[in-house]
């Protein structure tokens, strides 16, 4: 790809990002607030985007990727400990990925992340246990898994991430492990 259809993706994705870091509702966000953000005009924004939603998909799949990358060489189902710490570590550090993992309003964002990101895992055989389970059965851990983490990051959040994150880490393993035997 040219340095400049780069340079210009990459503005109009950091004006986006701008605006949702601000809890501005990405879904009304408009073309022109973007451009204006971005210094571009509105006839480059058309160039490469033909709506502010492709602009919410290239996040979206720059989010997964960096999730995937941190976690590809895991087996999602037994190395769930590798995971979970990295999942925890990358929102601690990564303020768009702590945004969206904390706006209940931006679930459906993080929702389009998931699903993305276990796309990849399952292309790249990191799911493979999930194989010995049907639909319904694959559809309620993947659930289980991702809810638990995220419930579990805006609760130690809410607590102004008091306990030690490796404490939270421990916790949120052992249920996802060994359900409410943990306890």
């Amino acid at each position: 790809m040219d340095l400049r259809i780069k340079k210009t993706k990459a503005a109009l994705k950091e004006a986006m990002v701008f605006y949702i870091l601000n809890d501005k509702d990405y879904m009304n966000i408009s073309v022109k607030e973007i451009c204006e953000k971005a210094g571009i005009n509105r006839r480059t924004f058309y160039l490469h985007y033909k709506h502010v939603g492709e602009i919410i998909v290239d996040i979206q799949d720059d989010l997964s990727t960096d999730f995937y990358e941190r976690t590809k060489q895991y087996d999602h189902l037994k190395q769930v400990e590798e995971v979970v710490s990295e999942f925890f570590y990358l929102l601690n550090s990564n303020l768009l990925h702590e945004k969206v993992t904390l706006n209940p309003q931006l679930d459906d964002f993080r929702e389009k992340m998931r699903l993305s990101t276990m796309k990849k895992l399952n292309e790249t055989n990191n799911l493979a246990m999930m194989e010995l389970f049907d639909d319904l059965k694959q559809k309620i851990i993947a659930r289980f898994y991702n809810q638990t983490c995220v419930y579990a990051y805006r609760e130690w959040y809410k607590q102004n991430k008091k306990t030690p994150i490796e404490k939270v880490i421990e916790f949120v393993v052992g249920l996802i492990k060994k359900g409410l035997n943990y306890l």
